[in-house]
């Protein structure tokens, strides 16, 4: 993933910068849902909705595809089993 830089901050961002930016907020967050999941705090129903509805209503599922929105949510998932 591409952090971004401090060069960058002044910067408009382009449509695949931006999209790049909200894929790599969306795993970080649902990184934070599997975790929640994992510990029993969700289940695991709720976040895959949740998480599916939020990026859904911003507009990521559009931009970037379902594919990619769906191989960060099994990525998550992945990593903590």
């Amino acid at each position: 993933m591409n952090a971004i830089k401090h060069t960058d901050l002044g910067r408009k961002p382009t449509p695949e910068n931006f999209t790049q930016r909200q894929l790599e907020l969306f795993a970080i967050r649902w990184s934070e849902l599997a975790d929640r999941v994992a510990a029993g705090n969700l289940a695991f129903l709720d976040a895959v909705d949740f998480a599916y509805s939020a990026a859904d209503f911003a507009g990521l599922v559009e931009a970037a595809g379902d594919d990619a929105v769906q191989k960060i949510m099994a990525a998550a998932f992945a990593r903590g089993a």
